[in-house]
């Protein structure tokens, strides 16, 4: 067999076992993913850049994921609950609520929310090839490249971001989370000074990164890995969750403070209940009264009723018999104008009215001289009948 034949089965072998080393590589749904030459021919450059979710490529180039969801990055004092190596930044705030005098170390307790932008292949080979393994996923409390970055990188940064926010507020305002802050920015201490963190740890982070690789979980990929965030790259939300004085004596002074505060208010509610009782009690006083003289009204207008109806009843009654008065008094008149009558016209016929009317009481005898019953005399006979 001749050279130029070997030459070119070994070109089609090298060929044949590429292919088939070649492996789909793709990303999750919460992964960005790139991929590096590794051959030995090839450049151990950036080949290329994939978003989450996406179908994938054939490919014996090495392939690195990263996570393309939400991050956390707590600090806390108690280590279970901290991520590795995130304890608390210490920064100065001033002494005295009441004169701001003198500077009071405070422990500043954060949790921060952030993802990886499409530049996270760019992140990789600046900052996180260096940190391998980097176990983004790993055992927070076992530590890793990532832990490694985050407390080397975000951890400074926080502090750098703090000081500024932190030195202007008194300690005892920032132990109680009181209101601080004037007009529209005024508000509890730790949302007002968690928005100020979000802005001052982006800043500080892309500053110091030289690129800005991270941005707040409200970020929202534009569909293209071209490094332009054409969505926007809203800021790391920061959450503080505590802050206290680093001297304990210090607390357990403000903790008496808070106690006694809560104890004053526990006090005031009390007051407050009992004079919302007592002004209980006393419109309750008020409606019975008012009730009671609403039925006193209603009684003295029955009595007025009655009264009025009785004195209208007397009234029609004394009308009543005025009437009969007055009619008995016309009687009378009409009486004596019909025996006036009556003697007028016994006179014309010769008879004495008086005369008759003793004889009609028994004085005199009547005597009848004419057979006409209708026609009689009277004779003066004098009392007595003989």
């Amino acid at each position: 067999m001749g050279a130029g034949v070997s030459g070119v089965l070994a070109i089609v072998a090298i060929a044949s076992i590429g292919l088939t080393a070649c492996s789909l590589q793709r990303t999750e749904a919460n992964e960005w993913g790139c991929t590096f030459g590794k051959g030995p021919f090839d450049s151990k450059a950036l080949k290329g850049q994939y978003a989450a979710g996406s179908s994938g490529v054939r490919t014996n180039d090495t392939f690195v994921a990263g996570p393309a969801d939400v991050r956390f990055y707590i600090i806390d004092e108690d280590p279970a609950t901290a991520d590795f190596g995130g304890r608390p930044i210490i920064v100065p705030a001033r002494g005295s609520s009441s004169a701001g005098v003198g500077v009071v170390q405070v422990s500043v307790e954060t949790q921060v929310r952030f993802v990886f932008n499409e530049r996270f292949c760019a992140w990789y080979i600046d900052h996180g090839k260096r940190s391998e393994p980097l176990r983004f996923d790993g055992d927070p409390a076992d530590g890793g490249g990532w832990a490694q970055f985050l407390n080397a990188s975000m951890n400074q940064k926080l502090i750098e971001a703090a000081r500024p926010v932190v030195a202007p507020e008194d300690y005892v305002s920032l132990y109680v989370n009181a209101r601080i802050g004037e007009g529209d920015s005024a508000g509890l201490a730790y949302d007002v000074l968690a928005s100020e963190l979000s802005t001052n740890l982006s800043r500080e982070l892309t500053k110091d990164l030289g690129g800005e690789y991270f941005c707040g979980p409200s970020y929202q990929f534009d569909g293209s890995i071209d490094g332009e965030l054409a969505n926007g790259c809203p800021p790391l939300e920061v959450t503080i969750k505590r802050i206290a004085p680093v001297d304990q004596t210090l607390i357990s002074k403000l903790e008496q403070i808070v106690s006694n505060e809560e104890q004053q208010k526990i006090i005031a509610s009390d007051k407050e209940l009992e004079l919302e009782t007592i002004e209980a009690e006393r419109q309750k006083e008020l409606a019975r009264i008012a009730a009671n003289q609403e039925t006193l009204i209603a009684q003295q207008q029955q009595r007025q009723a009655v009264e009025t109806a009785q004195a209208e009843a007397d009234l029609a009654i004394e009308q009543a018999l005025a009437a009969v008065l007055e009619q008995q008094q016309q009687n009378a008149e009409i009486e004596a104008v019909s025996s006036t009558a009556f003697c007028r016209e016994l006179a014309a016929v010769g008879v004495d009215c008086a005369l008759l009317a003793a004889a009609e009481n028994g004085n005199y005898p009547r005597i009848i001289t004419s057979g006409d019953t209708s026609t009689s005399l009277l004779i003066d006979g004098g009392t007595g009948g003989g």
